[in-house]
């Protein structure tokens, strides 16, 4: 019986992922943008210009990819779900 529950966990971790992909490229284009506008080069042809400007690109998207992650897990525990049945 726990061998299915873990398929099923499986099945909802896929699926949330798999659905907030659009999200965070969305907001990855967005922080891209705004760090544009605040100087950066992504189009640099000097590497270490462009390994420099990655950095501030990576650390707001993981940001707000733990904070989404933290939103839902908040969301699925106040409606109930324990991931068993």
């Amino acid at each position: 019986q726990r061998q299915m529950c873990k398929e099923t966990d499986l099945a909802l971790i896929l699926s949330v992922s798999i659905q907030f992909v659009p999200t965070l490229l969305i907001e990855a284009q967005n922080i891209k943008m705004a760090q544009i506008a605040r100087g950066a080069e992504f189009e640099s042809k000097n590497i270490f210009k462009k390994a420099k400007c990655i950095f501030p690109l990576i650390v707001p998207i993981f940001i707000n990819a733990f904070k989404r992650a933290d939103e839902l897990s908040q969301a699925l525990e106040a409606r109930g779900y324990k991931g068993e049945k």
